[in-house]
């Protein structure tokens, strides 16, 4: 049971803190909420006017999140996400043998 218990928090440990280092998720919540002029001085953030949707509801404006800067980023995002996969499957793997 104990060798149980510590596999599982391994796992948990590797995912949270490879999910920890990116720096898109920790932007987002930079941005929300933030006033016009707090938005416009932060480089990951900018703001978007109020508009009408097609469907006639009002959007009000708020500060946004930059998106990604090119598709080459978002791969590298996405292949680090597979490689902690990966690593967490490896940990699977030698933990459950050692048992």
């Amino acid at each position: 049971m104990t060798k149980l218990v510590s596999h599982r928090f391994m796992r948990t440990l590797i995912i949270t803190f490879t999910l920890l280092g990116s720096s898109q998720s920790m932007a987002a919540s930079v941005c929300k909420g933030q006033p016009d002029a707090a938005c416009g001085q932060n480089d990951s953030c900018y703001w978007v006017t109020g508009y009408q949707r097609s469907d006639g509801a009002n959007v009000k404006s708020h500060c946004r999140t930059k998106p990604q800067a090119s598709l080459k980023d978002s791969a590298k995002e996405t292949s680090e996400v597979t490689d902690t996969k990966k690593m967490a499957t490896k940990v699977d793997k030698k933990l459950s043998e050692t048992q």
